[in-house]
């Protein structure tokens, strides 16, 4: 008798899960939101649709960027590089600095009301900046300045996965991981309509 109990368990237990996510998804559903990349990347936002149509699945974008970058900063010097300063002035190396930003698109996949994977890709820039120290204080702020590095600036593949935890009938927290900078995907989104 136990011999049939065990896949009777399992088959029930999966067509109630499969039946739950079909009512948890009986309309499309869209979300916006803010997420970041901590600590590289601490402003961004997100989107996302969820289609019943296609069993709960859907499609992830967000776009997030570092802001506490060198360019901000009033001795930021647009006209030269690292290189036109390395060859041409001579002046002293101090310190660098990497400013990050990316765009992503993932699949998303809703499990169960309260719970929706998502797993994906996109493209990642780092920008490099090198601080120098101009002797004669000429350029920059008391011969403090930054310039970008165009040699060590790189764009490099972002591998991301995460969760969305609905918090109540409108949010869902967002909790993920990412490569490119390596870093801890965290977020809020506004789900609508609601649950």
């Amino acid at each position: 008798m136990s011999s049939w109990v065990r896949p009777v368990a399992w088959v029930w237990l999966l067509l109630g899960a499969s039946a739950a996510c079909r009512g948890a998804l009986a309309q499309t559903r869209f979300g916006l939101g803010y997420v970041a990349n901590s600590p590289h990347m601490l402003a961004g936002g997100n989107g996302y649709i969820l289609l019943p149509s296609a069993s709960g699945i859907g499609v992830y974008v967000d776009a997030k960027f570092d802001t506490g970058s060198p360019t901000r900063q009033s001795n930021y010097l647009s006209d030269v590089n690292a290189q036109q300063v390395e060859n041409q002035f001579g002046d002293q190396y101090f310190d660098s600095d990497d400013s990050w930003r990316s765009v992503n698109v993932a699949l998303m996949k809703q499990l169960k009301s309260s719970l929706t994977v998502y797993a994906g890709a996109g493209r990642a820039r780092k920008s490099k900046y090198n601080e120098y120290l101009d002797a004669t204080a000429t350029r920059g702020t008391f011969g403090h300045y930054w310039v970008e590095d165009e040699a060590g600036s790189t764009t490099q593949l972002n591998v991301l996965a995460g969760v969305f935890f609905r918090m109540s009938r409108f949010l869902n927290a967002q909790f993920g991981v990412e490569t490119a900078p390596a870093g801890l995907t965290v977020g809020l989104s506004l789900a609508l309509p609601r649950q």
